[in-house]
């Protein structure tokens, strides 16, 4: 029962309200708010505050509900109106001692409080008879119900997952959502970002940096995944105006590498399998399977720190001693001048000359003679594939074995189980690699790609287009400080004819001593 008014003072009350998004049946908050103030208005109560909770679960602590309780354990308000003692709380018996607590404290110091819920008629200072023991009837019944919700909603979640239903929220970016037959949600391929998301993985796998691409997402104006302009516009509305969200490095890594992107659904961490423990694919990939797992292995941190490089010039790799057929290494002699030099190794006679004249020999008899041949560019393909199931047959090992520990494991099946997902990587390794190559022109001659190159190492592999090596003979006689370029000859690669004439020192094809791949390997 309610309990009449006992002072001249209008009580002051604040008011609490929630709705949780697991709620299928409960009364709007709206709904909640407007019954408490209709019995506000006939007890003549002021209210001070109304708090609201919407969409937040009950099985967990709400600022609002705190803030609403600590009024009135301050004095603030005399008085605590819910609704329901469920939208007060689910936790059962825990957060009802601490309403309790701040009853008797209000009682202690002659200031008595009240907490009122409509539903179930509870009304009352705490020093009733019988106000404990249905608060508690109430919180129990709170509990079991929150007990019961959580049940539903991990049902539902096992059944969309193990369906391959979109579990809710924002769609991952690539995809839209679509009604399914039966019920519930499918995720198909946007044709716009997903146009977006293989244009990133093509530019990361040709070592385009992950900070780089999202720097551009941020220039062509793309909504970012959670942005208010991306969900509007998933769900049809106008996007015009709407914050559009930051991209980052993060957020670029994340979406090239998540298994939805390849059609995949992760549930309590784990990929949902079929039978044989193997990923299932549930939607269209915007990424296959076997792309992702290579900008996995690119993202992978190395292993092992890479050593530090020799310093580098123009002719590294390209310049050979006469001699020995060594890789002259570039450095620098004691007044500073940079030299190709043989490190003399076992050579009779090492080759040595300054780095600077040879380079610019080198140049310009380079574009004289093949400037205008056409830049070529070798694409080398490997099918991924086998590489791909291998890398799902060892994820689904690694859970066999992770399953094969639980104390009420199936041992036997799961040891069945683990025997055929080795012979299928095993029967995977034995096939050979798939490796296509194609020769494809650029559109650029040679001196153009000279021309546009921003390093040594472009203009180098430009050079090496055309040029095998060079080779350097040492100094047959001191010549003082001009060089003697006969020393130099040159190695062409087949192309487009050129005149080359092997008494001045020029031929196709390798060294007439040493192989290059042989020098090259050393």
């Amino acid at each position: 029962m309610r309990k009449p008014r006992t002072s001249a003072r209008r009580p002051r009350a604040v008011i609490y309200t929630r709705i949780s998004a697991a709620d299928d049946d409960s009364a709007s908050t709206a709904s909640q708010d407007a019954e408490l103030r209709a019995l506000a208005a006939e007890e003549g109560w002021d209210i001070v505050r109304a708090f609201n909770d919407e969409g937040v679960s009950g099985g967990v602590q709400r600022a609002q509900a705190t803030e609403a309780l600590n009024m009135l354990q301050d004095g603030a308000a005399d008085i605590l109106g819910v609704y329901a003692y469920d939208r007060w709380s689910r936790q059962g018996v825990e957060y009802l001692a601490e309403l309790l607590k701040v009853l008797r404290l209000r009682r202690e110091a002659g200031n008595p409080a009240r907490f009122v819920a409509i539903r179930e008629n509870i009304d009352g200072d705490g020093s009733e008879d019988d106000f404990e023991l249905r608060l508690s009837i109430s919180a129990d019944m709170a509990r079991r119900e929150r007990e019961r919700a959580k049940a539903r909603m991990r049902a539902a979640a096992k059944y969309r997952h193990e369906n391959g239903r979109h579990t809710g929220g924002p769609p991952p970016f690539g995809y839209r959502t679509q009604d399914a037959p039966g019920g519930g949600k499918v995720l198909v391929i946007d044709p716009d970002e997903a146009e977006i998301v293989r244009g990133m993985a093509s530019r990361f796998l040709d070592d385009v940096g992950v900070s780089t691409l999202a720097r551009e997402l941020r220039t062509d104006g793309v909504p970012t995944p959670k942005s208010a302009a991306r969900i509007a516009r998933t769900k049809g509305l106008p996007e015009d105006g709407l914050d559009r969200g930051v991209w980052d490095a993060t957020t670029v890594r994340r979406i090239l590498t998540s298994d939805r992107i390849a059609g995949r659904v992760t549930h309590k961490g784990r990929l949902v399998t079929d039978a044989d423990g193997l990923p299932v694919t549930f939607w269209e990939p915007v990424l296959s399977p076997d792309v992702v797992e290579r900008i996995r292995a690119r993202l992978a941190p190395a292993s092992r720190p890479i050593p530090p490089r020799r310093a580098e010039r123009l002719l590294s790799g390209v310049a050979y001693c006469a001699t020995c057929g060594g890789r002259l290494w570039a450095g620098t002699v004691r007044n500073g001048v940079p030299v190709y030099r043989c490190p003399g190794r076992g050579c009779a006679r090492p080759a040595f000359m300054r780095a600077v004249p040879l380079e610019d020999f080198v140049t310009a008899r380079f574009l004289s003679m093949v400037g205008d041949w056409p830049e070529v560019e070798v694409v080398e393909s490997v099918d991924t594939s086998v590489a791909s199931a291998l890398a799902d047959i060892e994820r689904a090992i690694d859970q066999v074995l992770a399953d094969m520990r639980e104390r009420d494991a199936d041992r036997l099946a799961l040891a069945e189980r683990l025997d055929a997902l080795y012979a299928r990587a095993d029967a995977l390794r034995a096939l050979p690699p798939e490796v296509t190559r194609e020769v494809r022109p650029t559109g650029r001659t040679l001196r153009e790609a000279w021309d546009a190159a921003k390093d040594d190492h472009e203009r180098r592999r430009a050079l090496t287009h055309a040029l095998d090596h060079v080779a350097v003979a040492p100094n047959a006689a001191p010549t003082g400080r001009r060089v003697n370029f006969d020393r130099v000859a040159f190695y062409w690669n087949d192309g487009p004819e050129v005149n080359v004439d092997p008494d001045e020192g020029e031929s196709r094809g390798p060294s007439r001593r040493r192989a290059p791949e042989a020098r090259r390997a050393q």
